[in-house]
Order: C-alpha cells, then sequence, then structure tokens
C-alpha cells in the first residue's frame, strides 16, 4: 500500500461453472477491510486543490445515480465504479454480476500512475463498505425495476429458464407464470441476504471458510463443479501495467493487456490514424480491412502468463511499424475472403453478457471497467443458497478438436489450463492529454463487439472531431473475419453499404431488438465532463456538481 493512509482497492473473486469441463472458478465484488491486494487511490485533504466535476455513466438504469452518491459524499472513483457495478449486477443480471468478474483500467491524477486490474478487494474510506452496497441490497429487497432489454433477454431464454428451477424462481412472475415484463417489479431476497453478509463481515465471509464461500461450493459441486473451499483461498488476482500508446498527437492512450484485447485496439488505431480521408466510403471501407487484419491476428493471442509462444504476435499488434506494414495490405476497391491474408489460423469465441461503467472522480482520478458474467445469464444456473447467478467464463477457452459454429479450427493459444484466464474482447480505456488530464474515458459491452465499437468511437471523437453523443450512438459496422460478413445497423447510410456491396463484401444487417455494443463513455469539453449512455441500451449517466461537495 503505497499512495497514502487511507486507500481505496478494487475487489473480486469470480464464480463461474462450467459442467461441460466440470470446473468452476469465482470472483465476487466485495468490499472487505485489511486485505491489501493492489493499486489504491489516497485521500486528499479538502483544501488541497478546487475540486472539480466528476461523473459516472453505466449501462444501468438508476445506477449512475448510485455511483454519483459516493462522490457526492466524498468518495473515491473506486468507491463510485464499486457501487455501480453492485447495481449494476442486480438491474442487468444477464449481464453481469457478483458471480462474474471486471477488468479495469484505472488512473490516478496526483500521481500519474495508471494499472490494469483484474479482481481485487476493497478498503474505502470517505464511503464505507455499508455505504457502497446498501443501495443494491434496498434494491434486492424492494425491488428492481424490469427494463426493455432485460425483458428482451428473458424473453429469448424463456425454454432456459424455465428448465432450470434456480433460475425460474426469480425470472419467472409467480403473478403471471410468465418470465418479467418490461416495467414489472422483481424481487432478489437471498442476494440481498448475501450482499449483507459481505457487507457486514468483509471478504472472510467468502475466503477463510466463511458461511458465503462454503454454501457456494456446495451448490457448485451439487451442480457438477469441482470447486474447493482451498480453490477460494488460493485464488489469486492480477495487477498489471496497461497498454500504453500514443495517439493522435499528444494523446496518450491506455488500456488493458491480455488476456483482453486492449493490443487488438491498439492495433486498429494504429493502422487507421494515418488513413484518414474525406471519402467517407473509403475511409469505412479501410476501417473494415483494418477490422478484418485486426481479428485475425488475435487469433493468434491468449494469457500470456501460459502462452509465451503469444508474445511476439502480442508485440507486433503494439508496434506501429507492423501497423505500417498490415496498412499497405488495405485497398480501397478490394477486399479478400481467405482468413490467412489477415493472419488468421484460428477462431476464438465470444462472450456477450457484459457491461461497462466509465467513472471520473471531481479530484481528476478515472476508472474505466467492464464486468461480464460472458454468455446472458451466464451459466443459466443460481445458487440458491446465496443468491448468486454462476457465470460460464470457462466457455470463452477453445476447446480442442472442436470447431465453432463457422467451422473454424479452435485456437491452441486459448486452450483451458489450470488456472489460466480465457481471451475476452474487453477493453477498458482511458485517453489522457499530454498534462495528464483525462479527456476520454471509454468501454464497451457487446462480446466480439466490443473492441470495433471502441475503435469507432475514439476515432469519431479524436480524428473525425465529432461530439460525443454522437461518436457513441452514430450507426456502426463491425467485422470480425468469421463469418466473412460485416454487420451493419440499420442507420448507416445507404450509399456506404452500395459501395462495400460493389467492393465485394457480404453485408448483414442487426435486427433492431439486438444491442449492437453499448458503449458507456465521459468527455471532457474545457472542465465539464459529459458523460455519455449508449442508445442501444437504456442506462444511466449523472454529473456531480461541485457546489454538492463540502
Amino acid at each position: 500500500m503505497f499512495y497514502g493512509e487511507l486507500f481505496d482497492a478494487f475487489g473480486d473473486i469470480l464464480i463461474g461453472c462450467c459442467k461441460k469441463y466440470a470446473v468452476c472458478w469465482i470472483i465476487l465484488v466485495v468490499a472487505a477491510v485489511g486485505v491489501t491486494l493492489g493499486l489504491v487511490f489516497g485521500l486528499r485533504g479538502k483544501n488541497e486543490e478546487p475540486r472539480r466535476m466528476g461523473a459516472v455513466a453505466s449501462n444501468g438504469v438508476s445506477c449512475a445515480e448510485v455511483g454519483g452518491t459516493m462522490l457526492d459524499i466524498g468518495g473515491s472513483a473506486a468507491d463510485a465504479a464499486i457501487a455501480t457495478m453492485l447495481c449494476e449486477g442486480v438491474m442487468l443480471p444477464h449481464s453481469l454480476g457478483v458471480g462474474g468478474g471486471f477488468v479495469a483500467t484505472i488512473y490516478s491524477k496526483e500521481t500519474g500512475f495508471v494499472e490494469t486490474l483484474i479482481a481485487r478487494e476493497t478498503a474505502p474510506a470517505a464511503a464505507t463498505r455499508r455505504k457502497l452496497f446498501q443501495p443494491t441490497i434496498d434494491l434486492c429487497r424492494n425491488g428492481i425495476l424490469v427494463s426493455k432489454y432485460l425483458a428482451g433477454v428473458l424473453e429469448r431464454e424463456e425454454e432456459r429458464i424455465r428448465s432450470e428451477p434456480s433460475m425460474a424462481e426469480i425470472f419467472i412472475n409467480p403473478k403471471t407464470d410468465n418470465v418479467y415484463k418490461i416495467g414489472e417489479i422483481m424481487y432478489r431476497p437471498m442476494l440481498a441476504e448475501t450482499l449483507e453478509m459481505v457487507a457486514n463481515e468483509g471478504a472472510e465471509v467468502i475466503y477463510r471458510g466463511g458461511r458465503v464461500g462454503r454454501k457456494l461450493v456446495e451448490d457448485i459441486q451439487a451442480m457438477g463443479g469441482i470447486i474447493t473451499e482451498d480453490d477460494l483461498q488460493n485464488f489469486e488476482v492480477r495487477w498489471e501495467l496497461p497498454l500504453h500508446s500514443r495517439f493522435n498527437g499528444d494523446y496518450e492512450l491506455y488500456t488493458s493487456p491480455l488476456p483482453t484485447s486492449g493490443a487488438v485496439l491498439t492495433f486498429m488505431l494504429n493502422v487507421m490514424e494515418p488513413l484518414f480521408t474525406n471519402n467517407t466510403d473509403k475511409y469505412w471501407q479501410r476501417l473494415i480491412e483494418t477490422f478484418k487484419h485486426a481479428y485475425g491476428h488475435r487469433t493468434n493471442l491468449g494469457d500470456i502468463h501460459f502462452e509465451p509462444d503469444v508474445q511476439e504476435a502480442y508485440e507486433n499488434l503494439l508496434d506501429p511499424l507492423f501497423a505500417a506494414e498490415v496498412r499497405k495490405l488495405i485497398q480501397d476497391d478490394r477486399t479478400f475472403e481467405n482468413m490467412s491474408y489477415y493472419g488468421a489460423n484460428f477462431h476464438n469465441v465470444e462472450d456477450h453478457g457484459t457491461a461497462h461503467i466509465s467513472v471520473l472522480a471531481p479530484n481528476g482520478d478515472a476508472i474505466s471497467v467492464t464486468s461480464t458474467i460472458n454468455s446472458h445469464l451466464g451459466a443459466k444456473v443460481r445458487s440458491r443458497q446465496t443468491g448468486i447467478i454462476l457465470n460460464d467464463e470457462m466457455d470463452d477457452f477453445s476447446t480442442p478438436g472442436k470447431s465453432n459454429i463457422y467451422g473454424i479450427p479452435a485456437s491452441p493459444a486459448n486452450f483451458i489450463k489450470p488456472g489460466k484466464r480465457p481471451m475476452s474482447s474487453t477493453c477498458p480505456s482511458i485517453i489522457l492529454d499530454s498534462h495528464g488530464n483525462v479527456k476520454l474515458i471509454v468501454g464497451a459491452a457487446g462480446g466480439s463487439k466490443i473492441t470495433t465499437s471502441v475503435a469507432q468511437t475514439i476515432l469519431r471523437y479524436f480524428v473525425l472531431k465529432e461530439p460525443i453523443e454522437k461518436a457513441v450512438n452514430t450507426g456502426r459496422l463491425h467485422h470480425q473475419l468469421a463469418p466473412m460478413v460485416v454487420d451493419v445497423e440499420r442507420d448507416v447510410p445507404r450509399h456506404t453499404i452500395a459501395y462495400l456491396q460493389r467492393i465485394g463484401h457480404e453485408i448483414r444487417y442487426l435486427d433492431n431488438d439486438k444491442a449492437y455494443s453499448a458503449q458507456t463513455a465521459i468527455a471532457m469539453r474545457g472542465n465539464e465532463p459529459h458523460p455519455v449512455c449508449d442508445r442501444r441500451r437504456l442506462g444511466s449517466a449523472v454529473v456531480v456538481e461541485p457546489d454538492k461537495l463540502d
């Protein structure tokens, strides 16, 4: 602990259950005092410098207000992010929750230090652990308003929900015998009890043979998992340096390292930065070809701590000279269907159940954090004794000897190994100016479309000079090499679609009821933060005014 006497840190135990492999792993976002596991923010005295405005943007309806309240009482960016994630876990149970994990890029304005976190404990200061948990506990007990997006997921997953009693108990409305619909109220009393125990007793209630941990192990083993209490105690988190690169002149991009897709994002921006043209059709052709190369090389990546052979591919994606060589392969009037042309050998699976939070504290600290339970509703099973929905993160690994639904072989670099983390499309990012001031905090939910959507927003905001609201909400395109099609939102200009079709691209329109990739972002205009929630998934955004901070 080295940033002061009072610290904030993140906490996380990851719970996953995948019967396919009969293994489980656990990450639960908790606030624990006395567990020193990583990066912290020292709290400043009130007279050190004038307070600035803070902001929170969340994929969850009303959850940004929960995080904003933490900033309002003098809490840190970490306090706000934890409280917001807990809220999202009940407002967006299909996307994240205490049974899921997260990746965060964290910036301390005072020290200028940036780190990436995959799982952490927290020792809150101005915002006590109880204050962080109480809004979510209240939601679980008093009622959770079902959003349009959640209602759509429940409708699509109704058959699976009905076939699993532990899920039917919480997602089938007893008054109607149907899955909950938009505007209805559902309750999570068992989860409320679990959160209350963690709020009152700290991490020991899960670690060290605590009662929540014992119940989790019992339930997971009953469902075919092989996790033990020792696994909970032996779980280790990683603090790592983020990827750092210069972008668009003097801007500094910080994003997450392997096994996330920060390197893929960095590569996309390195390739595209010099390719700006006022001809929008050609610009998007160049971007699509960049995406295809990026996803081709992504197939060679994995957890570098377990797959040292990925080092060369990893370094290539970060090297501007490699980007320049790839740039020579991009043609304005031609595309290719041979995957090897784009550097691909294998295909990696994608995740769907994600959500993103962007936080800017009044003192200039920033957090960009993406949470996930992998697929919608995770493993689609729930610990009945704790109320926690288990994730299916193990399914993010490739399976030896099996091809995906497109017939592409699995990636050996992403095969499962004990203790290994699977590849992820997440890339929580923070962009600073040359003076260390936050200019943009951005990240996204949406599986394999996360990386391309974040790249498009960054390029629109910094290169095309679009307002952040337009950069986030304008129609997007996506190509991940397999399948060999361009996914297109219906508000993409028709002349652009026609141009791409003439070149030879196959176009696939995305259904209106399926979110492409939902972002949250905070951009700075002068000294004022502008938080934005993606129109594709109703969320929430709040600005904390300086005069409200005593």
